[in-house]
């Protein structure tokens, strides 16, 4: 049987004072591997990674990393596994921890704010090990949501708050949406004073919609009944019904090829140096973002006139940082767009009920005259744009307006703002919320601009 082994008072004091020194060495150290702190860089460990708008699978794309091992720079983890990510502009989106492993440390001359201290520990009460000068070279290894772990000098390891941290000598990714995909559209054109879509290929069937001479329809199929060819065309709302051929003819859209159309998806930038935060626009009812409705319609316009063969200019394609509402215009101005679209989303505090659809256009002031020939294009654009779309989405017409919009004022063309539905009326809204009423105000925009053309 084995000696119980005695301990004297002297190793005992001895063996206390390592306790005490490995308890304090990890509680000064252990943050650069705690829970609480997360990389400071990422690499990605698959190609054509989305990086989300939200901590879910279910947002929108912010922007695709193309290549496996790009660099990411993460500001924070949810208790969901996603990370937050920086990207150019102040833009911030989201990956999955999954798609993504341990960067490595990052190493940069720093801009620090006065009074900048390498500490022992992560608290603003711990002893300082090193007061830092704007320019100090870190190696930056983790963080959490208020400090740095680091290492300065020689290896000299520390924590530092990142309020004192000005900025680091990084370049951020930069955010671009990727293109969006819309299928090929054939067009009729009503050549009939009027005709009615009838819910069967029949003309006994029940009227479901009626159009007049000259509007544009979609077409889904065509087949034979009763000796003529019946068309299946979308409806307002986005509903099917059927057409006779004696009352359409099919319409090619050659009008826009080499066509100079500037989309301005509004909202979603800082409109003025000194704002701190992007512009979202009217918040809904279920807090869906005025900027996320009017950007998904004008990159599902974009790729309809894209394939209509016209020159497409974006005032942006994601959310972005300084575009003040001149900028708009005069990236217009300056791209010498033949046309200007700008898309919202409108919102009505005292009458949540109020619905429908208004396009706007600017017909001059004493201090801006607007030619004739200018305010007859504008006119017609707007009317064009208005009927169409409204028809298209199956919402109230509210007909069309002159307004004093900065977009409109300043640009030089024929130019339009569209109020594609309410964002403070709920059913429109989570209509608006969906891809198949994003698309059907994109084809009617597309029509529109069509007419405009004819």
């Amino acid at each position: 049987m084995e000696k119980p082994v005695k301990i004297t008072r002297k190793k005992s004091r001895v063996f206390g004072l390592a306790m005490i020194m490995v308890f304090v060495f990890i509680f000064c150290f252990s943050s650069f591997v705690s829970a609480e702190m997360i990389p400071v860089t990422l690499k990605t460990s698959k190609d054509d990674l989305n990086i989300r708008s939200q901590p879910d699978t279910y947002s929108s794309i912010l922007t695709v990393i193309d290549k496996a091992g790009t660099t990411l720079y993460p500001v924070e983890k949810t208790s969901s596994n996603w990370y937050k990510v920086r990207f150019a502009d102040n833009i911030y989106g989201y990956v999955y921890s999954s798609y993504v492993s341990d960067g490595g440390a990052l190493t940069s001359s720093v801009s620090l704010f006065a009074g900048a201290a390498l500490r022992t520990n992560a608290s603003a009460t711990a002893s300082v090990q090193r007061l830092l000068s704007a320019g100090t070279e870190l190696t930056i290894t983790a963080q959490d949501d208020k400090w740095y772990a680091a290492k300065a000098f020689n290896n000299e390891q520390g924590y530092i708050l990142k309020s004192s941290v000005q900025s680091f000598a990084v370049t951020y990714p930069t955010a671009k949406y990727p293109d969006v995909k819309v299928d090929d559209i054939q067009l009729l054109q009503v050549t009939a004073t009027s005709v009615v879509a009838r819910a069967s290929a029949s003309t006994s069937a029940a009227s479901v919609a009626t159009y007049s001479k000259g509007e544009l329809l979609t077409i889904v199929s065509s087949g034979s009944s009763g000796g003529f060819t019946w068309y299946q065309i979308v409806t307002p709302g986005g509903g099917t019904g059927y057409v006779r051929s004696d009352s359409v003819k099919t319409y090619a859209a050659t009008a826009l090829k080499g066509k100079r159309i500037c989309i301005d998806p509004g909202h979603g930038s800082k409109k003025l140096a000194t704002d701190t935060q992007i512009d979202k626009g009217n918040i809904g009812v279920s807090g869906m973002a005025e900027k996320d409705v009017n950007l998904a319609i004008a990159r599902y316009l974009q790729a309809y006139l894209n394939k209509a063969g016209a020159n497409v200019i974006m005032t942006r394609t994601s959310d972005t940082g300084l575009m003040t509402l001149v900028d708009r215009a005069t990236l217009a101005n300056n791209s010498k767009a033949d046309i200007f679209i700008s898309v919202h989303a409108n919102y009505s505090s005292s009458n949540p009920q109020k619905t429908g659809t208004i396009t706007y256009y600017f017909a001059g002031n004493s201090g801006t005259p607007v030619s004739s020939s200018l305010l007859a294009k504008r006119k017609k654009l707007s009317t064009s744009i208005q009927n169409a779309t409204a028809k298209d989405l199956g919402f109230t017409s509210l007909g069309t307006a002159s307004d004093n919009f900065t977009v409109l004022v300043r640009t030089n063309m024929a130019s339009a703002l569209i109020e594609v539905g309410y964002l403070s009326n709920a059913g429109e809204e989570a209509k608006l919320k969906t891809q198949k009423y994003q698309l059907l105000a994109a084809q009617g925009m597309y029509k529109g601009i069509l007419k405009y053309y004819e």
